[in-house]
């Protein structure tokens, strides 16, 4: 058997085309229309550190199914939670400096729309992630799905936010984030079942 190439690698060469697709995706739904406004830094920048945090729980997972390489359980929370906590720190700092909330009574639609497109935006990289991670030898399941299902919608989400304009952090936190539940059981469902199968 070919031996398995860094974590960081496989993790690059795996989420590259995730990254690229979502950016078509980004452009093919309409890019939002306060995104001159917004800078740089507040717009593509965050999208692109995002990209790169998702990768980074990525290279976490792809270590759990390395034996000897398994980072961790409190590195990997943590990791996590840093990321989520990040997620909503930013969503706040540009809220204050560009308010663009939610119209009233728009709230359910638009919760619906952002959290179907966010899941839509993560999928290649929840399937991305779990191509990469049965190469290896897992031994642990609630880890990995915690890991999978926050890098793979953190990813989505990054690009997906490049569409959305709306910046209110209880947009964030009810619309685009909510997926993360649902990327986390498929996880613990696809492994119990290559379990049976295998």
């Amino acid at each position: 058997m070919r031996p398995l190439r860094p974590a960081w690698v496989r993790a690059i060469i795996g989420l590259a085309p995730c990254a690229a697709l979502g950016a078509v995706f980004a452009v093919a739904a309409g890019l939002r229309p306060d995104l001159d406004t917004l800078g740089v830094l507040a717009g593509h920048g965050v999208t692109v550190a995002f990209a790169v945090a998702a990768c980074g729980l990525t290279v976490l997972l792809l270590r759990e199914s390395v034996p000897g390489a398994r980072p961790p359980v409190v590195l990997g929370l943590t990791a996590v939670i840093a990321v989520v906590a990040a997620r909503l720190v930013t969503s706040t700092a540009v809220h204050a400096a560009h308010p663009f909330p939610v119209e009233s009574g728009q709230e359910l639609r638009l919760t619906l729309i952002c959290s179907a497109a966010v899941a839509v935006f993560g999928l290649p990289w929840l399937v991305a992630a779990i191509v990469l991670f049965r190469r290896g030898f897992p031994s642990t399941v609630a880890l990995p799905a915690v890991l999978g299902g926050v890098a793979a919608v953190i990813g989505g989400e990054a690009f997906w936010r490049l569409h959305c304009p709306y910046t209110s952090p209880a947009h964030v936190i009810g619309s685009h984030l909510p997926p993360i539940a649902l990327f986390a059981a498929a996880w613990l469902l696809w492994k119990p079942a290559r379990s049976r199968a295998a």
